[in-house]
């Protein structure tokens, strides 16, 4: 698919919000901590022989080369709480506002989590709402250990929780059912995302989803859940775009960057700004990036 297949109306309405936040630098970003993970996800690609961790000595490094960031979202290709230092790492991050990604299947020390007061959002990956059915997306899944994180969360009303899906054939008929999942564990909002690098799935089952979430909008009203607007790119919050560091200090502009393996430096190396003024804005600022990247032609395949 090329750029020029994208009507001008499609362009300015999901592109042209974007563009308007390249000359931002970021308030908030997302570091991975670890590869481990206690699941064997049947559309994982981390390498589960040799795992990785942050190590905890290079997060005062980090921090200086992130002057101006306010919000650190604790995401990766791992499980957030299988890093054996996570709590650690929040602690000497009480400046900042943290959102932490987990699949909620690792128990959780909500006493520690919350001692600094810092964490203010919980984001579960939760594919499913039946047992047999994750645990056939996510072997391993222990279904009993995320009930138990639900019910402690209810106990912290200063972190929010919600549930964020990945659709796949396997999940499209779970998708109004996660709204009432969210619900009956008092959670705040529910998000959907369409799989990168997925378009044939996308286009196949286009009216089957779109079917499907316009049935969860109408649940989410009725139960008063924050619908996450369904039909954006979803590479921003905020009011500015998500750049992703990995283990390393490997850094890129956005997720649909490190997807296409297109990484602008080390954070190690040279610092937020300079990495962002002088490599990311230019990137982000030719439009093509964005026409190709797989949020974009997903979005595209969906509304069309």
């Amino acid at each position: 698919m090329n750029a020029i297949e994208y009507a001008a109306d499609f362009i300015e309405k999901y592109i042209g919000p974007v563009s308007k936040l390249v000359s931002k630098v970021p308030q908030a970003i997302s570091v991975e901590v670890t590869t481990r993970c206690q699941l064997d996800c049947i559309y994982c690609t981390r390498d589960k022989n040799h795992p990785k961790d942050f190590p905890l000595e290079n997060l005062e490094m980090l921090r200086t080369q992130l002057k101006g960031v306010k919000k650190l979202i604790i995401c990766g290709i791992g499980e957030s709480f299988c890093y054996l230092d996570i709590y650690n790492m929040i602690w000497r991050q009480k400046d900042l506002k943290i959102s932490i990604i987990t699949n909620g299947a690792v128990p959780i020390d909500f006493k520690k989590l919350n001692r600094e007061r810092n964490v203010e959002l919980l984001v579960f990956s939760i594919d499913a709402t039946k047992e047999e059915k994750i645990k056939a997306i996510c072997p391993g899944y222990n279904f009993n250990v995320l009930a138990e994180n639900l019910s402690e969360l209810k106990k912290y009303p200063n972190i929010a929780g919600i549930i964020n899906t990945t659709i796949t054939e396997m999940n499209i008929d779970e998708i109004p059912l996660l709204v009432e999942f969210a619900a009956k564990h008092k959670l705040l909002a529910v998000n959907y995302e369409l799989p990168i690098g997925n378009e044939e799935f996308v286009k196949a089952n286009k009216e089957s989803i779109n079917k499907n979430i316009k049935e969860a909008i109408k649940v989410a009203k009725k139960n008063n859940i924050i619908f996450n607007q369904f039909y954006r790119l979803s590479c921003n919050s905020g009011g500015c775009i998500i750049p992703n560091i990995q283990l390393n200090g490997d850094f890129y502009s956005c997720c649909n960057g490190m997807n296409k393996g297109k990484k602008l430096g080390n954070i190690f190396e040279e610092d937020l700004e300079v990495l962002w003024n002088g490599r990311a804005e230019p990137l982000l600022s030719d439009r093509e990036f964005c026409m190709k990247c797989s949020l974009t032609r997903n979005l595209f395949e969906v509304l069309n």
